[in-house]
């Protein structure tokens, strides 16, 4: 198949983790297989070929991280320019199939200015009205046109049941339309870690443990200030709180406490390192589709303390060294940290059959399985139909069962929370 996955976040190497981490995964183990993959992406310069997937730079833009960025003229001009020439070269050339993420306004241009030789796919990556709580106007204007592109899709994937049950509501399409897929875990790459001596570049974290939170581009969401705030609540002389942030306009106003060392745009072997050197590390985000580091932080078998907010399902909740915050509160997690750091939290180590059945679930190898099931499943159902016709044509079915369950993602964008705003999931 020739397959084509039109993101900009797969540009920002800097970014450890997150949907660009992803595409890069499961694009090369596709192209391992034989397909012909292409990824349409921010950048400059002339076409190159990355791990056997031929990258297409189609100029400069940045993420896309607060919404008066829509007031910048400059950054219109140069959004708009990489949707033409992402569509101009879609339509040139001919793809079996097209992926996009929702958010990223790609698949609303494919789908209103090509003629859909294609089967056009979206993963559900991160709703606007989520993410933007404390700007409902905006967040409301975007998820209409989110629903359209979503609803004119030949097919649809989310990484959790409670995600696709938000969607399914949302965007008035049935939920057995909807293909759970999750995100890929580069277990090779944990496996093949190389050390680095964190210590001895960071002497002020020697003889002391660790809490760890990485919130990339997006520290108001994912729960910075709580983390500093429970920082600034620990008198304990043998703990030590790691923050990783890209935002540098953050990490300017912010005050941080003396117990914290902030580090910045961790590639990913750095990141492992910080994971496998950390004794807590903690996601207390306010809204969440799928939190790859959380999932890292399992297979190294690590105490993590996680928001509601996250979803975890199946095989996660087995998971036996996970606290759960019930609401964001900065005296509640630095509770949880405590508790895990004075043993008082009783947890079980880590067997290692669900270890092995973790790696199973969310290996690259098993996700690209379902990934081109998928496709090959579109490929033979065309023409398709556009997910806003609910009925499917005679003789076909979808190869999933319909999915049933109670979604806190549903009652949150039902109802825009006021608890947060900031950049977007990374």
């Amino acid at each position: 198949m020739k397959i084509a996955f039109a993101n900009i976040l797969y540009s920002k190497k800097h970014q450890s983790g997150g949907l660009g981490t992803h595409i890069s995964t499961l694009s090369a183990e596709l192209a391992r297989r034989g397909h012909h993959v292409t990824i349409l992406t921010s950048g400059e310069g002339p076409p190159y070929v990355e791990n056997k997937v031929r990258i297409v730079p189609l100029g400069r833009i940045d993420t896309f991280s607060h919404p008066f960025q829509a007031l910048s003229l400059v950054y219109l001009f140069r959004r708009m320019a990489y949707m033409v020439r992402m569509t101009r070269y879609v339509v040139e050339h001919e793809f079996d199939i097209v992926e996009t993420a929702d958010g990223g306004f790609e698949q609303a241009f494919l789908a209103a200015f090509t003629s859909r030789r294609c089967s056009l796919v979206t993963k559900l990556h991160g709703n606007f009205r989520l993410i933007y709580s404390e700007h409902p106007w905006f967040g409301y204007l975007a998820e209409k046109a989110e629903r359209f592109a979503v609803r004119k899709s030949d097919g649809v994937y989310a990484s959790t049941a409670e995600y696709a049950a938000a969607i399914a509501n949302i965007c008035d399409i049935p939920l057995q339309h909807i293909r759970i897929i999750p995100y890929a875990i580069d277990v090779d790459s944990i496996d093949r870690l190389k050390p680095i001596d964190l210590v001895e570049q960071y002497p002020a974290i020697a003889g002391k443990k660790l809490a760890f939170l990485s919130v990339g581009s997006s520290p108001l969401r994912k729960g910075a200030l709580l983390f500093l705030e429970a920082a600034s609540r620990s008198e304990r002389d043998d703990l030590h709180f790691v923050l990783s942030c890209n935002d540098r306009r953050f990490l300017k106003d912010a005050r941080i406490p003396p117990n914290v060392l902030v580090v910045k745009d961790l590639d990913q072997c750095r990141f492992y390192n910080w994971l496998r050197l950390s004794d807590v590390v903690v996601f207390p985000s306010s809204g969440e589709t799928f939190c790859i580091a959380a999932h890292e932080a399992m297979l190294f078998g690590k105490a993590i303390v996680v928001s509601k907010h996250i979803p975890l399902e199946g095989i996660d909740l087995a998971y036996p060294k996970c606290a759960i915050l019930p609401s964001l509160q900065s005296s509640l997690l630095a509770q949880a940290i405590f508790q895990f750091m004075d043993e008082k939290r009783r947890c079980p180590d880590v067997e290692e059959d669900f270890h092995q059945r973790f790696v199973l679930r969310y290996r690259i190898g098993a996700v690209a399985d379902q990934t081109e099931q998928f496709y090959r499943w579109l490929q033979n159902s065309r023409p398709a139909l556009s997910l806003g016709n609910t009925k499917q044509s005679s003789g076909e079915s979808f190869p999933w069962k319909p999915l049933t369950c109670k979604s806190s993602l549903n009652r949150t964008m039902a109802s825009p929370r006021r608890d947060s705003s900031d950049d977007r999931n990374s």
